[in-house]
């Protein structure tokens, strides 16, 4: 049986009413059993309630790792409801110093390559906040036909998710810089996001102008070369 626990409304609100960092600390420590005892009991149902008031505790510097393991378990979830909790809390404890975090490949595979729009957001800002080099080798592909989706939705979002991708492992620039010169073209804000070549520049200013977009090196300041006259007239000095 499970042990019957705050909804997330009445914890913020009896949080928000602690008076002391003391009583703060009681209402947690309380409502944190009882999330870990309805982990325990494997409550399918109720298992993204738990978890979303646990992303909350976490965001005002709780422990929260135990809930590692449940975000694995929402992500692989059929529902729609438990992946965006899944995937929220999976962006939130989850990183390469954790193991954990590779556990959820397949799934986000998985959801990459299904038809809903939806979905295939979620595993996208996932991969793009917390992916590790090994995850950006496996998914390169799935990113990569994602890239010319005909939603534009799912190719901005893919297209920030190869950014991240070409930083963590750059020799994967030679996959993705042909369909981004594709995406130049476009009149959509949403998926040339760095479209500054008009369309009839020509594909060979388009391509150097894609190399630049997507290289994880941004260019050295130069010096100043301001004069002093565009800083204004100097002060007078008094006599």
């Amino acid at each position: 049986m499970v042990v019957p626990s705050l909804k997330l409304q009445d914890l913020i609100e009896e949080i928000r009413g602690a008076k002391t960092q003391a009583q703060e600390r009681e209402v947690i420590q309380k409502e944190c059993a009882h999330i870990r005892a309805s982990f325990r009991d494997g409550d399918p149902l109720h298992r993204h309630r738990q978890l979303a008031k646990l992303l909350y505790v976490h965001m005002l510097g709780y422990p929260a790792h135990f809930g590692q393991m449940e975000c694995l378990k929402l992500i692989a979830s059929p529902r729609f409801t438990d992946k965006r909790v899944g995937y929220l809390g999976a962006m939130l404890l989850l990183d390469e110093r954790q193991d954990a975090h590779l556990l959820i490949t397949n799934s986000i595979k998985n959801d990459l390559s299904q038809g809903i729009q939806a979905v295939q957001g979620l595993a996208l800002c996932t991969l793009s906040t917390m992916g590790s080099a090994e995850m950006c080798r496996d998914l390169a592909t799935e990113v990569e036909k994602l890239l010319l989706q005909p939603s534009s939705y799912v190719r901005k979002k893919a297209v920030l998710t190869a950014v991240h991708m070409i930083r963590k492992v750059p020799e994967l620039s030679n996959i993705f810089l042909p369909p981004c010169a594709q995406l130049l073209h476009e009149r959509h804000h949403g998926g040339a996001p760095a479209g500054e070549d008009p369309p009839d520049s020509g594909d060979n200013g388009i391509f150097h102008r894609t190399q630049y977009i997507w290289s994880q090196r941004p260019l050295p300041a130069g010096p100043d070369t301001s004069s002093p006259s565009d800083s204004g007239p100097e002060p007078r000095r008094e006599q």
